[in-house]
């Protein structure tokens, strides 16, 4: 019953081809009745060995040479419901088959219609076929391949090989893995002109799966150029996407434009994104990274690769901390004829968090290079701004401008010095629970290796520390400190510059024109001191110390040596004080008030308030010799005094004359105390000591100043003055010269 319902199918067909080509035949009749055609038709034959229902066979029909119908066509391993074959020695051979079916022990392919042109002029071979599909197996692999429209022509005269799909799509699978490919449009070309395989893809999706991994990729035109004259691969991508997992990892990866190039004649390699974004995430990792445009070349004849990226943002987190970047251009060179590695950075934010830190740096302007011939590193900041808060600890620096040559922590293989710095308009801030410090400079350099020790110069120096129980501020216009020298270990080197210490009920000041402090193993300590100004005051008074020119040996076995050129000692009592009570008269007290030694140096009045109880008349022109702790009578001195923790000589012995009593006598006590003439304090022998720096009571080395104040028409204005007009006197002087 099949097989008569077939055999009825067919013959229509064959009744309904032969109806629409007869008029043909009659037509060519008339219009040459010369030309000798033949007509062959075999319906139903049973006798046929491919059992066709309908054969039609047309030779020499309008300059054709020959024309054949088969319904069915079965041939081998080729069936086909209608095939139709057209011969021509001249325009070519076309074979047409509708439902066509082609099958072997591995492969089988299908088509609704499909049409091969052979031996045109302008082409060698055209095959087009319409829903077809083609399945290839065997014993560890399978495909599957299928189209709306397949569209193959070989041997044109600009290229070899063209083939078009639409609606294309293929699967691939084996053991272990299995592929699919999709697209809109497929666009394949082989042996151009100027190029040897062009690929054009639309709407492409591409799948990759294994036992452990997935990959994913897709885009909105793929366009893949093959051996181009000038490069090797050409291969640009727009609104690409790419997604990889694993077990343990998935990444993501998406751009507006993907533009990559092999094998240029300067370079290797050539790869931009623009819109680019890149996720990868992990069991205990996340990062994500995305920029305006990133393009990345490989190879470079003068460099080996180069990274550039435009408004690049990045953010990685882990489980106990985070990280994020953001800059407007970031670029990045590897393999340097002078450097192994550049980067250059232009308004870039960094953030770090952790547990135990939070970071945020600001760089305007960042370049580096690392492995530099004999310098290692050299890394270059324009406008830095950072920030760190601890727990309990805040730390914030800013510089205008930075220079570096190595690090001492990254990279301490420097083959001269572990770190050279130089900070242009420095501040560094920190606070603390119990502490707060600041630091300003108008210019920092510092030399700092592990061999050779520390070197620091500031100027215009500001240095502020205060905690709960001190206070310290450090200024001066120049500032060397060294630590850890060979043999000299030490030095502080102070040009107009002021140190401030408080601490508990005491202070101490000194500043100075030039101040000068050496420690080292040879010498101990070395001090030259020049207009330098020291003050101590506690709860007792205040003592003063100015010194012109002093210069101090300390050493274990020399002892202390001090030359001292016009010194100036003065104490002023900052209290009212009692006075041990004159023997006969112990109900009765002496107070003096606004006691003032030295006056006469100071411009002022000696005239002194005197109370004495029980007394009707007191001259206040007398003077009157007293101390904080001692009361003359008949010569008798209570010791006791109270200046021997004021004064930086507590062994200094110096002649007090008291010309108020007839009877008393020049008596000879410890430390300096109060004398009546208008005579300054003089000292028996010359040690009035080193300096201020030596002298300061809290262990505190290394101090600052500011310009001092010498009173009288040399006032630290005035000095500053004569020092730059000397100065510019000098570099005339010079240049006339």
């Amino acid at each position: 019953m099949k097989n008569n319902s077939l055999k009825v199918v067919c013959f229509a067909l064959g009744l309904w081809t032969f109806l629409l080509i007869a008029p043909t035949f009659v037509a060519a009749e008339e219009k040459d009745s010369d030309t000798s055609m033949s007509l062959g038709i075999n319906i139903l034959d049973e006798n046929s060995q491919n059992a066709e229902v309908l054969d039609v066979e047309v030779n020499d029909l309008l300059g054709i040479d020959s024309i054949q119908v088969k319904i069915p066509n079965i041939d081998r391993n080729t069936e086909e419901i209608t095939s139709i074959s057209i011969t021509d020695n001249d325009s070519g051979d076309i074979d047409a088959g509708i439902l066509t079916s082609t099958e072997t022990v591995l492969s089988k392919e299908q088509a609704v219609v499909d049409i091969a042109i052979k031996d045109v002029p302008s082409v060698n071979n055209v095959t087009v076929e319409v829903l077809n599909n083609e399945e290839n197996s065997s014993d560890h692999f399978n495909s599957d391949e299928s189209a709306l429209v397949d569209v193959a022509v070989e041997d044109l005269i600009v290229t070899n090989n063209v083939d078009v799909e639409l609606l294309k799509q293929e699967e691939n699978s084996s053991d272990h893995s299995k592929s699919d490919e999709s697209g809109l449009v497929d666009v394949a070309v082989e042996d151009l002109i100027v190029t040897n395989d062009v690929d054009v893809e639309l709407l492409k999706q591409e799948e990759n799966s294994s036992e452990h991994s997935k990959a994913s990729e897709s885009s909105l035109v793929d366009v893949a150029l093959e051996d181009l004259m000038t490069t090797g691969d050409v291969d640009v991508e727009l609104l690409k996407q790419e997604e990889n997992s694993s077990d343990h990892s998935k990444s993501d990866e998406s751009a507006l434009v993907d533009v990559a190039v092999e094998n240029l004649i300067v370079t290797d390699d050539v790869d931009v994104e623009v819109l680019k974004r890149e996720e990868n995430t992990s069991d205990h990792f996340m990062s994500d990274e995305s920029a305006l445009v990133d393009a990345a070349v490989e190879d470079l004849i003068v460099t080996d690769d180069v990274d550039v990226e435009v408004l690049k943002q990045e953010k990685n987190t882990s489980a106990n901390d985070s990280f994020s970047n953001e800059g407007v251009v970031e670029a990045t060179i590897e393999d340097l004829i002078i450097a192994d590695h550049l980067e250059l950075n232009i308004f870039t934010d960094d953030e770090s968090e952790s547990d135990q830190e939070q970071m945020e740096l600001y760089q305007g302007i960042h370049l580096s290079l690392n492995d530099i011939p004999l310098l290692e590193t050299l890394h270059v900041v324009v406008l830095e701004d950072q920030s760190i808060d601890q727990i309990n600890n805040l730390k914030e620096s800013s510089q205008l401008l930075t220079v570096g040559l190595g690090d001492a922590e990254t990279f301490p293989t420097n083959s001269l010095l572990d770190e050279v710095e130089l900070n242009l308009l420095e501040n560094e801030q920190s606070w603390s629970d119990d502490s707060n410090e600041e630091k300003n400079a108008a210019v920092s350099l510092g030399f700092y290796d592990s061999n050779l020790g520390d070197f620091t110069v500031d100027v215009m120096l500001s240095e502020f520390v205060n905690s709960d129980d001190y206070i310290s501020n450090n200024s001066g216009l120049v500032e060397l400190n060294t630590e850890d020298l060979p043999l000299l270990e030490d030095i502080h080197l102070g040009i107009l510059d002021r140190h401030e210490e408080i601490e508990g009920e005491g202070s101490y000041t000194s500043n100075g024109v030039l101040q000068l402090d050496i420690l080292s193993d040879l010498t101990d300590e070395i001090s030259a001191d020049i207009l330098a100004n020291d003050e101590y005051v506690n709860e007792e008074g205040i003592y003063r110390n100015r010194q012109t020119i002093a210069i101090g040996v300390v050493n274990d076995i020399l002892g202390e040596t001090i030359i001292d050129i016009l010194p100036t000692e003065t104490f002023e009592a900052l209290s009212s004080n009692p006075v041990t009570p004159i023997p006969g008269n112990e109900s009765e007290e002496v107070v003096i008030e606004n006691l003032d030694i030295n006056e006469e140096e100071e411009g002022l009045s000696s005239k002194n308030n005197t109370l004495i109880p029980g007394t009707d008349n007191v001259n206040n022109d007398e003077d009157i010799t007293t101390d904080n702790s001692v009361a003359q009578n008949d010569g008798n001195v209570d010791e006791g005094n109270a200046l021997e923790e004021l004064t930086p000589y507590p062994d200094e012995e110096i002649i007090v004359a008291d010309g108020n009593e007839s009877d008393s006598k020049d008596t000879m006590i410890e430390n300096p105390t109060l004398t009546s003439d208008k005579e300054s304090v003089t000292e028996e022998e010359n040690v009035s000591g080193i300096g201020g720096n030596f002298n300061n009571t809290d262990d505190n080395f290394f101090t600052g100043s500011s310009l001092p104040q010498t009173g009288g028409f040399f006032t630290g204005m005035m000095l500053l003055i004569i020092a730059l007009g000397l100065l510019g006197s000098g570099s005339a002087i010079r240049k006339l010269a």
